[in-house]
């Protein structure tokens, strides 16, 4: 399990049901939108995606996340199905000029700390992506569920980024 690197203990995460909350916002939105699932889940993958032609696009990335000493990072895979921590340069590199939205649901990629590379959703918004948003402490998978659905529901609907965060936050806290 890659959070054994950041010495956490293992958790599963049900990106599955991420992915069909994601879906279901989707389905039932009157916006023209496209929901492509990235298999395997690494780095190239990810770039193949958006070599694609261009058009608005959302990243949400549903996986394991971790800050230490060297900053934070999300764990995609390789390509033998390890896991491979990526830093935010790496991904503000990929995603500049080519991604409207980032939504990390992933522990710690928005990590409140003195150190700037240990905030991934901040670096990216650095590097050109006007909107990244992640959670800055670990994360329940109830609580990324519900996040992913609000925020979609009320982003498919037509409410601004704002308003959607917004939304989500408030169904957590509720």
């Amino acid at each position: 399990n890659p959070l054994l690197y950041a010495g956490l203990p293992p958790r599963d995460i049900d990106a599955e049901r991420g992915a069909e909350a994601v879906r279901a916002a989707v389905e039932h939105s009157t916006a023209r939108l496209e929901v492509a699932m990235i298999r395997p889940p690494t780095l190239e993958a990810l770039r193949n995606e958006l070599a694609g032609p261009g058009r608005q696009t959302i990243v949400h990335f549903a996986g394991h996340g971790y800050a230490d000493s060297g900053g934070s990072r999300l764990l995609f895979e390789d390509e033998t199905g390890d896991g491979n921590p990526v830093q935010a340069s790496q991904l503000g590199s990929l995603m500049a000029g080519r991604v409207q939205i980032v939504v990390l649901n992933s522990c710690q990629a928005a990590a409140a700390s003195e150190e700037p590379s240990s905030d991934i959703a901040r670096n990216l918004c650095s590097a050109g992506v006007p909107y990244a948003i992640g959670m800055q402490s670990l994360v329940p998978n109830l609580a990324s569920v519900q996040f992913t659905e609000t925020f979609y529901r009320f982003l498919s609907n037509g409410n601004s980024v704002e308003e959607s965060v917004r939304q989500a936050r408030s169904a957590l806290l509720a």
